[in-house]
């Protein structure tokens, strides 16, 4: 497994991940696949926030992360953030996470961010993996409006 930086020019790549983040939250939150599209477009970035990854396993897609200034807009007062985390289900608990989190501390380093934040719904999973647990929030997204602030100072 390798994770890579996704650029303009990886259009099947950018696809699915429109795809994933549409299915994933998208839909829930009333987003169009085409608005999902765009928002994986303009987050490209080469030496700046935002930057789109990509977990390739055998020159395949089979998850995704994005280093981004917003993620949530009941909390404006947070940022940088780790978003959109997502692994096919198929390939879920097999460490990627872990691999994640590694490379993410390492692009830290490169961007020079010394803390990100994260919200998710998940309870005792982040913090195997340095997140501390800041509060519970109101996101305001229809269906999952209390969600879980986390940040992970790289240190």
């Amino acid at each position: 497994m390798e994770i890579i930086k996704v650029s303009k020019n990886d259009e099947e790549l950018i696809e699915q991940i429109a795809f994933w983040i549409h299915e994933e939250w998208g839909i829930n939150e009333g987003e169009s696949l085409d608005l999902n599209r765009a928002y994986v477009k303009s987050s490209l970035c080469e030496n700046k926030i935002p930057q789109t990854f990509a977990l390739m396993d055998d020159k395949k897609i089979i998850g995704t992360f994005q280093i981004g200034l917003s993620d949530c807009d009941a909390k404006q007062d947070v940022y940088p953030w780790l978003r959109n985390v997502f692994i096919e289900e198929k390939n879920r608990g097999k460490g990627y996470l872990n691999e994640i989190i590694k490379f993410l501390k390492n692009q830290m380093r490169v961007l020079k961010i010394n803390e990100i934040y994260l919200f998710t719904e998940h309870k005792d999973l982040y913090e195997k993996y340095g997140f501390d647990f800041i509060e519970e929030f109101d996101t305001f997204i229809e269906g999952k409006r209390i969600q879980r602030l986390y940040r992970l100072i790289n240190k």
